[in-house]
């Protein structure tokens, strides 16, 4: 409880998968991360939450991340790292048995 601190929090439901999805973003502190002992960082989570349309005891989660100190961290994530981060998350696809 000591360690993260929630400063945003957005989600909304996401039908664009054939799926019960919903695609959120969290921005938060991490102040004891292991190598960054003793420093405050800014991390920012983008990502999507489904659950599998055929097995409804299976939930998929995938995203990604960037976190640094707020100094070197712009206010949103990067845009280099948003097109790949966006472009992974396109790619998931839900199997059939």
């Amino acid at each position: 409880a000591t360690r993260f601190k929630v400063i945003e929090f957005e989600s909304a439901v996401d039908d664009t998968r054939g799926a019960w999805c919903v695609r959120y973003r969290l921005k938060h502190t991490d102040r004891d991360a292991v190598l960054s002992r003793n420093r405050t960082l800014l991390v920012e989570d983008l990502g999507v939450t489904c659950l599998h349309p055929e097995n409804t005891n299976m939930v998929i989660d995938v995203g990604y991340s960037e976190r640094g100190r707020a100094a070197e961290l712009k206010s949103e994530v990067s845009a280099e790292l948003r097109k790949e981060g966006e472009t992974f998350m396109r790619s998931f696809k839900f199997k059939s048995r």
